[in-house]
């Protein structure tokens, strides 16, 4: 059977190159009026992802206190999320060059109950172990060239590997912006819990400084997200 998508772009280009907007049509096979919101981002030079090492630690921190607040990301947290059953890095790299950065746990839905501190959904609740993307960071002259979504994809590609078919995520809400939401959805991901205030005792307990709020406590909301994978 023969079917077409027909209907119309709205798209707003930026400087950077990359491009938002919505996308409204007809679905000839379904017989239905579908829209979405797309995103496209330029990859200029050659993007490649690969497991985090103690030697990426330098450029790792330099990220992270730039685009996540000076101390969230420990150099002590770092060398102790490593290539184990219950903790993994990714990292990012154009040309050769760090440019990004995930860190992703394993966990059973005890201890994730415990990590958002809200009641989980049920797809949840009843694995065995649960993936958690905890932490994306991109260098902010690599924004806008899918090197987040790239992280997420690897991410997800090693939770199939171990075998965990339950994954959630913990994004930072800055005002009225979710900062990893667009790389989430594009995986899959959907919203279920938002958590005021998520990051305030451990601001104060560690002292790192938010990019929002500055000197502690951060007062930022994280949105949860989760998909079955």
């Amino acid at each position: 059977m023969f079917s077409s998508l027909l209907g119309n772009f709205f798209l707003r280009i930026y400087n950077n190159r990359q491009m938002t907007g919505l996308w409204s049509g007809y679905d000839s096979a379904n017989d239905t009026i579908t829209s979405g919101r797309y995103t496209f981002s330029p990859i200029r030079g050659t993007v490649t992802t690969r497991s985090g090492q103690s030697a990426d630690l330098l450029p790792v921190l330099m990220i992270a206190d730039d685009q996540l607040g000076e101390g969230y990301v420990s150099e002590e947290f770092f060398l102790k999320t490593d290539e184990s059953d219950r903790s993994f890095i990714k990292v990012a790299e154009v040309d050769g060059k760090l440019v990004g950065f995930a860190i992703a746990l394993v966990r059973d839905p005890d201890e994730i109950r415990e990590m958002l501190r809200v009641s989980i959904p049920r797809h949840l609740s009843r694995a065995d172990s649960i993936g958690v993307i905890k932490t994306i960071a991109v260098a902010p002259a690599q924004h806008g060239r899918g090197i987040g979504t790239r992280l997420a994809e690897s991410c997800v590609e090693e939770f199939r590997r171990r075998g965990v078919r339950a994954v959630c995520s913990i994004a930072w809400k800055r005002g009225a912006k979710v900062n990893i939401r667009g790389v989430l959805e594009r995986q899959g991901f959907l919203s279920f819990a938002e958590v005021p205030d998520y990051w305030r005792e451990e601001s104060m307990r560690d002292g790192f400084d938010c990019p929002e709020c500055g000197t502690p406590p951060c007062q930022c909301s994280a949105v949860l997200y989760s998909q079955v994978l």
